[in-house]
């Protein structure tokens, strides 16, 4: 805690407050940015969840008439089937493991800055992160 206390006093000290407001604030205005962008990701990869499956089945089955071909009662049955199960793995499985992978990723970059600081000891280190200025002692 006395850290902290340091940390604020040395900002206070050195009229560093509106450069941190400044800075907060744009990392802020862009973490809102990247939020925004993939809920509105999200929203179109359930949207596409829902409709795309019914279209592609649509298509086959205009494709495989217009060809000639005779469509029994298994045969749509089984192609349907496939496709629902196929749907909830392409459309809601394969995004979520590119965004936990990348959730992943994010959190050993930061674990692994954690650690350089650590190693550093007790001095001021200024980092790529939001966090900014920090100051830790190994003791």
């Amino acid at each position: 805690m006395s850290e902290v206390i340091t940390g604020i006093r040395t900002v206070k000290m050195y009229a560093w407050e509106q450069s941190f407001i400044d800075l907060i604030t744009r990392l802020r205005r862009k973490e809102i940015s990247k939020i925004l962008r993939i809920s509105y990701l999200r929203g179109m990869n359930l949207a596409s969840c829902l409709a795309v499956s019914k279209i592609i089945i649509f298509v086959i089955f205009i494709t495989n008439e217009l060809l000639d071909n005779l469509i029994t009662a298994s045969q749509l049955f089984v192609v349907v089937m496939l496709f629902e199960a196929l749907r909830f793995l392409n459309t809601l499985y394969f995004p979520m493991a590119i965004e936990n992978v990348s959730e992943a990723v994010i959190s050993i970059r930061r674990i692994k800055v954690w650690g350089q600081i650590i190693a550093f000891g007790c001095r001021w280190i200024f980092c790529k992160m939001p966090f900014c200025l920090v100051s830790l002692c190994s003791n």
